[in-house]
């Protein structure tokens, strides 16, 4: 059995932590063993994770006492034997957990990049640009979700990280009438016109350039509702925004959400007009449901577009223009889009024999 311990879970439900987990319920268990270095007091799925046999490493974090962070993570590494050690980041600034792991030779160290820009502050920025060189040669693989996410991680002059394409369970998110009318009974929902939107809420994210679409899309569909399901430290000032607006009681704050797929079911139009991206998971299950999707088109990568669903805007154009787009454009009867997102690569069997073939070092480091 390969023992993987994974870095990267955190108490958000982002598209981060959703691919972590979907790459953990499609391995096969009896092959390979997954537990869980985390620096948070609990993480999404912990319960889940915990039942199925899995450990839970629990760090002091490094803004917490760098001394401290270190020697706990000299311990687990003295103490434990992995075959695998696995880096899921949004940025490189702390690259501790690779160093020791490395320092303690565990033969597989991967990290895999899932941003495209910096996050955090100018201090962070800095260190990830200082980390680039050191990660080079601290991991044995070299991964991303994207080539934008690539280019941040390991300079656009560096060509040696693979690609992996995010992928999803398909089936799950196939649309259903009778789904749609259960799932509008539990959100008290009729004949709205359902904005939905799913994502962390952060900075990047740029929900209050959203609010300001579906403020404009509210004058021509009064009859309209916003579903935010995600959540984060913007949510209070999100919430006086959306009051200066005059759009608060048409917006539904769903917080984290375990069952995206039956939210969906109701969405009349996914909106998703984010700063950067590295490779949004919530756009493929948008598609996979069959809903209108409308995106920043400097954003996103265009390699997940299925023509005719899934249209591009520029950030530049106006929350008006945005508005129109999608009224326009929502009036479509869904249908299964699986053929074409097989096409792509986005279906979870091509993500995951890619992910096995890291873990069982079957990729040129």
């Amino acid at each position: 059995m390969i023992r993987i311990l994974v870095e990267g879970m955190s108490r958000n439900l982002g598209g981060m932590e959703k691919f972590i987990m979907t790459v953990y319920e499609a391995l096969d268990k009896e092959k390979y063993h997954m537990d869980f270095l985390v620096y948070d007091p609990t993480i999404a799925f912990e319960e889940k994770l915990l039942e199925s046999g899995s450990q839970i490493y629990r760090i002091t974090p490094r803004s917490q006492g760098v001394q401290k962070s270190l020697q706990e993570l000299d311990e687990l590494f003295s103490s434990e034997h992995f075959d695998v050690f696995w880096s899921n980041r949004t940025t490189i600034s702390n690259i501790n957990a690779l160093s020791v792991a490395e320092k303690h030779s565990v033969p597989t160290r991967i990290i895999y990049s899932h941003c495209s820009k910096n996050m955090g502050s100018w201090f962070t920025y800095c260190m990830h640009m200082l980390n680039r060189s050191k990660v080079k040669k601290l991991a044995t693989h070299l991964a991303a979700c994207s080539q934008g996410a690539a280019d941040w991680f390991y300079g656009k002059e560096f060509k040696k990280a693979i690609i992996i394409n995010n992928g999803l369970d398909i089936s799950k998110y196939l649309y259903s009438s009778n789904r749609e009318k259960e799932i509008r009974k539990v959100l008290d929902l009729k004949d709205e016109f359902v904005v939905g939107h799913v994502g962390r809420l952060s900075p990047e994210k740029n929900h209050i350039f959203l609010f300001r679409i579906f403020s404009e899309i509210i004058k021509e569909k009064p009859n309209s509702v916003l579903l935010l399901c995600g959540d984060g430290n913007l949510k209070n000032s999100l919430e006086e925004e959306a009051k200066k607006l005059n759009i608060f009681p048409y917006i539904r704050f769903l917080g984290r959400r375990d069952d995206i797929d039956e939210i969906l079911q109701c969405v009349d139009a996914f909106v998703f007009p984010s700063l950067f991206e590295g490779f949004p998971i919530s756009l493929i299950e948008s598609q996979a449901a069959g809903i209108p999707s409308f995106c920043s088109e400097e954003a996103i990568p265009h390699n997940i577009q299925i023509p005719g669903l899934l249209q591009f805007i520029s950030l530049k154009k106006s929350p008006k223009f945005w508005a129109k787009k999608i009224i326009e454009g929502s009036n479509k009867e869904k249908k299964d889009y699986s053929k074409q997102l097989e096409e792509l690569n986005l279906t979870i069997d091509s993500m995951i024999a890619n992910i096995k073939r890291f873990l069982l070092n079957d990729f040129n480091a």
